[in-house]
């Protein structure tokens, strides 16, 4: 049995820190991004207007089916806001739609058409004290507030909603039907506009589902960026201890194999892990004190343990793990989609079918690199070069785009 956390050199933060260390250096190279991060990073200082237009001039949500470049609109659908819109600021109440050029509204008046149109609305949450995770990055975007001539849109935490991003058919096919879904370019978008407004990102209620597809999304932003901004990485439960329960263990795909995950790879001889990685009547570790990197490898693995419970399994595959599947390669992504893609199809909107190529590898890879920085003592540069060694030119590509089926039709 293998070794447990090594406690005297290696806190389980630190651990998470070296996860998120290599997945960072292999999402700087070329071609493993959805959305080129150096062009993300360069709208941080833009009005939020401009992120939208930098987008559209980009063509980032490509064109329709006839050939007509789709743009994005940023509106409100209240008339107070209306005076910020025209600032170029991002309201606290308010949505971005895509349309056909032909089609995109003026900002104002988007904001009272009737029509369809894929979506992604927010509006400015209330944060309780009761949530403590969520609190501490809603101090920190106002901390770094400075900037008098915005009267309109002090920073606070946005709740995102995107029930609308494909419209369903009930109504007629539409334009938006016949392209593939920009959900993931859409919460590029939305993310990026509130960085740039210096607002945040909170959660409520997500559907198991969306648990597993805004990890990814978070993500990509965070890899992107370089750092979280204000976007809350997990959706919190409140406990009086002040301590964040996130991320529960149970009742999401698996609860027996998404255990038998953490016990298997992370600490097999003790309760040590999974006593930090929380579980659903229990806090985990405070979270609050942790730097960016540590949250984004807690989601990293957060992630892997969810598509070791719920992805797909291949013909060998006999353990709530992947690692050691000869079916399948870390750095080969024809193996990854042979095994994802029919699983995705199978289970389209379902929590089942949430884990395409692209999850799946980084998967593998945040598996890799918790057997190694465990077991071998490694460092995560080390792991990461020898990961670049010995993959085939093109083996990462589109890894840090979405695990879904769309970017894997896309690859």
């Amino acid at each position: 049995m293998a070794p447990p956390i090594p406690k005297s050199n290696m806190s389980f933060a630190d651990l998470m820190g070296g996860v998120a260390g290599v997945h960072k250096k292999l999402a700087a190279l070329p071609g493993t991004a959805r959305i080129d991060p150096a062009f993300r990073r360069s709208t941080a200082g833009m009005l939020p207007e401009d992120v939208v237009e930098a987008y559209n001039n980009r063509g980032v949500f490509g064109k329709t089916a006839s050939g007509e470049p789709i743009r994005a609109t940023m509106s409100t659908k209240s008339q107070r806001n209306e005076p910020i819109v025209a600032k170029g600021r991002m309201p606290l109440d308010g949505f971005i739609r895509l349309d056909p050029e032909s089609k995109a509204s003026g900002k104002m008046s988007a904001g009272s058409r009737t029509d369809r149109a894929p979506e992604i609305s927010w509006s400015a949450d209330m944060i309780s004290s009761r949530k403590p995770l969520t609190k501490s990055f809603q101090d920190r975007i106002k901390a770094g507030f400075n900037d008098p001539t915005r009267p309109y849109d002090p920073p606070t935490m946005l709740e995102f909603y995107s029930m609308g991003v494909v419209p369903s058919q009930r109504h007629g096919r539409e334009w938006y039907h016949d392209v593939p879904g920009k959900g993931k370019e859409m919460y590029a978008l939305a993310y990026d506009l509130a960085r740039a407004g210096g607002h945040g990102n909170s959660i409520e209620h997500l559907t198991d589902v969306n648990k597993v597809r805004r990890l990814g999304n978070v993500l990509s932003h965070g890899m992107a960026h370089k750092n979280l901004g204000g976007i809350a990485p997990f959706d919190e439960a409140a406990y009086s201890s002040g301590r964040s329960a996130i991320p529960q263990l149970q009742e999401v795909v698996d609860p027996g194999n998404e255990s038998d995950w953490a016990r298997m790879l992370l600490d097999p001889d003790s309760r040590q892990a999974l006593s930090e990685l929380g579980t659903k009547d229990r806090p985990g570790a405070d979270l609050t004190s942790w730097s960016d990197d540590q949250l984004m490898g807690l989601m990293l693995t957060r992630e892997a343990q969810l598509a070791s419970a719920g992805g797909p399994k291949s013909g060998s595959r006999l353990a709530p793990l992947r690692i050691l599947d000869p079916d399948v390669s870390v750095d080969d992504p024809a193996s990854l989609a042979r095994i994802a893609l029919p699983n995705v199809q199978r289970h389209s909107g379902s929590v089942f079918g949430a884990f395409g190529p692209a999850t799946i590898g980084r998967q593998l890879t945040t598996e890799e690199t918790l057997a190694r920085l465990i077991r071998e003592g490694v460092t995560p540069d080390e792991i990461v070069e020898d990961m670049i060694k010995r993959a085939p030119e093109g083996g990462y590509k589109g890894r840090y785009r979405k695990g879904g089926l769309v970017a894997a039709l896309q690859s």
